[in-house]
């Protein structure tokens, strides 16, 4: 199939016009900037077609020479499965997405298709990846702590939650805490937040932890709302 709109160069020879074949294998490319390449016996001019990628062999690769994420992966995810769609990932900690683990997309897969707030810290960089419902926990730091490290994106709590993330890494334990204070400068302000929230690992293919996953309920309301204005006063 032919993907490039190929116009004779001037060095070309006419019969290889329309085509390009490297000597080994076919290259098949979209969406370039206008560009001038050689065939087997000459040159060729080729204009960009309005597509956002190209292909080399079987693999899609967007412009900026990324391998693009089929839009199969990481389906029905909303907002965020199109995020992490189109985020350029070989330039994260987390690699280009061929690389990923299985048992990584497979998490994935399921804090996509959750209704609840729920993230994945992964590796040891914990890198974040999160769902439609988690991102009013993030106020302003959002999209930009998609593929970001947690412990940059909570450096106000981490003090409280980092033990506990570093404990599911480095031992595999697990953890609950219900209600939990939190002071918060996700919106620009502190904020008197509440939370309840459980760490487990995810295993890596190997079986051993890869990663962090987190499920999060907002309780600042319902705290707040069950005090008493004694408590208030205080």
């Amino acid at each position: 199939m032919l993907l490039l709109s190929l116009s004779k160069h001037p060095n070309a020879d006419p019969k290889e016009h329309g085509t390009y074949r490297s000597p080994k294998s076919p290259q098949k490319l979209r969406n370039l900037n206008s560009l001038v390449f050689r065939g087997g016996s000459g040159f060729f001019e080729a204009e960009a077609l309005p597509t956002k990628y190209f292909y080399i062999g079987k693999k899609r690769m967007s412009v900026n020479g990324s391998e693009e994420i089929p839009q199969e992966a990481f389906a029905g995810g909303g907002e965020m499965g199109a995020l992490i769609r189109s985020h350029d990932w070989s330039l994260s900690a987390l690699g280009a997405v061929e690389k990923w683990s299985q048992s990584l997309k497979t998490a994935i897969g399921i804090v996509l298709g959750s209704p609840s707030p729920m993230f994945i810290w992964w590796g040891n960089e914990m890198i974040n990846l999160y769902n439609d419902a988690y991102i009013p926990m993030l106020g302003q730091h959002h999209p930009e702590a998609l593929g970001e490290s947690a412990f940059n994106i909570w450096a106000d709590v981490w003090d409280v939650v980092g033990p506990q993330a570093e404990a599911v890494l480095n031992q595999g334990k697990s953890s609950w805490n219900k209600q939990v204070l939190l002071i918060l400068e996700r919106n620009g302000y502190p904020e008197e937040t509440y939370f309840t929230f459980s760490y487990s690992p995810v295993p890596a293919d190997d079986g051993t932890p890869g990663g962090v996953f987190g499920a999060v309920t907002a309780e600042t309301e319902r705290v707040l709302n069950d005090r008493s204005p004694l408590e208030d006063a205080a």
